[in-house]
């Protein structure tokens, strides 16, 4: 995430169930890179994506929306600051798969409820 202002301006266009559907695929993203350990050089890169899109989805959310995004947002940084230490161990990647599909999946479906909500 080269320009983080250009960026968010365009992550910002997108209707906030698109927004949470882009953080989905960015937990599927981490999920896959779990599991494929020779594959995993721009997890940093992932990991900061993660950071900022959390930061920006809270920015206009309902409530509840915000408290989720703020969770995620101590998760992934947390994963970021003990990857360097763990991030090698299997133990330590398959649980955070396991944590990023789940999450992924959450994701999917608040995206989905926000999505039916708006239309009604």
């Amino acid at each position: 995430m080269k320009d983080a202002n250009a960026s968010k301006a365009r992550f910002l266009k997108d209707p906030l169930e698109r927004r949470i559907g882009n953080l989905a695929s960015d937990f599927s993203r981490l999920e896959w890179l779990c599991t494929h350990p020779n594959e995993s050089s721009g997890l940093g890169n992932l990991f900061r994506e993660m950071k900022h899109f959390t930061e920006w989805v809270a920015q206009d959310a309902p409530l509840d929306v915000q408290e989720t995004m703020g969770d995620l947002q101590v998760r992934v940084a947390m994963w970021d600051q003990i990857w360097p230490r763990l991030g090698k161990t299997k133990p330590f990647r398959n649980a955070v798969a396991r944590e990023a599909h789940t999450w992924s999946n959450k994701l999917l479906k608040l995206s989905s409820r926000i999505s039916r909500s708006e239309k009604h």
